[in-house]
């Protein structure tokens, strides 16, 4: 009952189960546009989960999730419609300038997936959960080809090793900065710890460990299919900034701030779809 609804949400009711790359895009787009990477979790609940009845719950009442939750969903609608799934553990590295840098071998915190199929001899990395540099589209897994990201974000994949090992960055590039960034990394194979699921269960479910990208503020952020981005940013003790960006960089309109909750679960449910009937106003 609870997938029906989730294949109705994201208007796949209707799709056949059989895996091609319209198929894949379909799905990544409708998630990425569709429900918000969102944190509000860590500070008025419900504990988040990854066990499929809590996770598929949660998105069926209006809510987003972390990186975690939403690459969850998004593989189980996968194995679905046939495609094969392997889960990657990734590191994040967009604050770790090189290898020597004392935070180079931290703890994985974020999860991507590479999915493949029968009768197809190509790999995509999918990942609709990194937060504003989630790319709008499957990705490709071949050296620096670009998928456009949102908000002025373009991403790149590019194969090198971190620490010794064989595997695959995420670059993101700022349009606006004419910049660009290694994000994360992940190995080749799918080899990872055996308890890595429980550590990452233990990961989402604990609020004084969830990653609330920014740290210290509430956050929600989403893409439309133009390649617009909005975010919502702040705490009940400092201020509230909404603002958006093009698919360029640029800003749209001005951004506002403001202090009251009033606005603030306005802005949730009327940008984000986010319906959090427990909050103060």
């Amino acid at each position: 009952m609870e997938m029906d609804l989730i294949l109705k949400k994201y208007d796949l009711l209707n799709e056949q189960r059989t895996p091609s790359v319209d198929l894949l895009t379909k799905i990544h787009l409708n998630i990425i546009t569709m429900t918000p990477y969102e944190n509000l979790s860590v500070w008025y609940g419900p504990i988040p989960s990854l066990k499929p009845t809590n996770l598929l719950d949660k998105i069926n009442l209006h809510r987003g999730g972390v990186c975690l939750e939403l690459n969850t969903l998004y593989a189980m609608i996968l194995k679905y419609f046939g495609f094969e799934v392997e889960f990657r553990s990734a590191k994040v590295i967009r604050s770790v300038t090189n290898e020597m840098d004392v935070n180079a071998n931290r703890r994985d915190t974020h999860m991507v997936l590479v999915v493949k199929w029968l009768n197809s001899n190509d790999s995509y990395m999918c990942d609709v959960g990194f937060s504003a540099d989630a790319p709008l589209t499957p990705m490709l897994m071949e050296n620096e080809t670009i998928h456009y990201g949102a908000g002025g974000i373009e991403c790149q994949m590019q194969q090198g090793t971190w620490l010794n090992q064989n595997g695959w960055f995420l670059l993101a590039n700022d349009l606006r900065q004419k910049q660009g960034f290694k994000k994360y990394w992940f190995m080749d194979s799918n080899q990872y710890s055996q308890t890595y699921f429980d550590d990452m269960m233990d990961y989402v479910s604990r609020p004084d460990i969830t990653p609330p990208n920014p740290h210290h503020a509430e956050y929600a952020t989403m893409a439309d299919r133009f390649g617009n981005r909005f975010t919502l940013l702040g705490s009940p003790t400092t201020r509230y900034t909404f603002y958006g960006r093009d698919r360029f960089g640029v800003a749209i309109g001005e951004s506002l701030k403001f202090n009251d909750l009033k606005t603030r679960n306005q802005i949730l449910k009327s940008k984000f779809g986010i319906v959090m009937n427990d909050l103060v106003e």
